[in-house]
């Protein structure tokens, strides 16, 4: 009787972690991608809401330390 349960609680959680598995898959191919290096800058431009047309996290090398 105890290997029945054992058998069928691996098969279970085996068919569980396939399941959530194949989901991440499927939700990765989903996502787009941030457009970093658009508009000529290594940041994120806003593109709606009170903040668009800004950019967000620019790497901004002083000359003079150059």
């Amino acid at each position: 009787m105890y290997t029945k349960d054992r058998h069928s609680h691996m098969l279970k959680s085996y068919a569980s972690e396939k399941e959530k598995e194949r989901k991440r898959n499927l939700l990765s191919k989903i996502a787009s991608s941030v457009d970093t290096y658009g508009n000529g800058t290594t940041g994120y431009m806003v593109k709606e809401g009170p903040n668009a047309g800004k950019v967000l996290k620019h790497i901004k090398v002083d000359k003079n330390t150059l």
